[in-house]
């Protein structure tokens, strides 16, 4: 049973990195004049894969406006980089040994670099929400790039001034693929540790009798 074990904490692990990839990895809620109040998100693929009229990552943070989010941005990349790679150990240590100690240590490693992620995520939130990137600005710079350029937002493209007043982000903010990753390095955490206590627990057991002396 111990390989299935094993098995199953591998295959737990290695559940992070298809739901990384393909789950709504980010969540903004924006609201635009004269249509209301929207909701955008992108996953881990998107923003790797983009093509065609979709705006690649790259030349997104290589705008001027988005400058002051660059420390918040790089921080947020190294510590879900970091926490992959955790994912990554787990899987593949899990299947040459069945050290639960060390696996629960990685788990343990891995959910807090995803909770430490908030705090950039947040700072990004701030900046984003409270006007210290300039959404005008962003949007002029954006049509330089040919993104965006559809409805409203082509408009406003060319006001930056008329654009700050007209576009509001209510919020900047993981989506489910962060909380389901997040949730699966809770449940390897948790899985661990029951193991860790179930073997400690066998360990103090007196070894039983097998052989009965016959009396004399």
């Amino acid at each position: 049973m111990k390989y299935v074990y094993r098995v199953l904490t591998a295959i737990a692990a290695a559940a992070i990195f298809p739901v990384f990839l393909f789950a709504p990895l980010l969540r903004l809620v924006y609201s635009v004049i004269l249509t209301g109040e929207s909701e955008l998100t992108l996953s881990l693929k998107d923003m790797l894969f983009s093509g065609g009229e979709q705006l690649q990552t790259e030349k997104l943070l290589s705008l001027d406006a988005v400058q002051p989010l660059k420390p918040a941005v790089t921080a947020l990349c190294i510590l879900l980089l970091l926490a992959l790679a955790a994912a990554l150990v787990i899987a593949i240590f899990s299947l040459c040994s069945d050290r639960y100690a060390i696996t629960a240590g990685l788990s343990g490693v891995g959910m807090a670099l995803l909770l430490f992620a908030l705090i950039p995520m947040h700072s990004i939130s701030t900046m984003l929400t409270d006007g210290t990137v300039s959404i005008g600005t962003l949007l002029s710079q954006l049509q330089e790039t040919g993104a965006a350029n559809t409805g409203i937002l082509s408009l406003l493209q060319s006001a930056p001034s008329i654009a700050d007043l007209a576009v509001q982000i209510k919020s900047v903010g993981f989506g489910a693929a962060y909380y389901g990753s997040l949730l699966l390095m809770i449940l390897l955490l948790i899985w661990s540790i029951a193991h860790v206590v179930i073997s400690i627990g066998e360990n103090k057991k007196p070894p039983r009798r097998t052989v009965h002396q016959k009396k004399k």
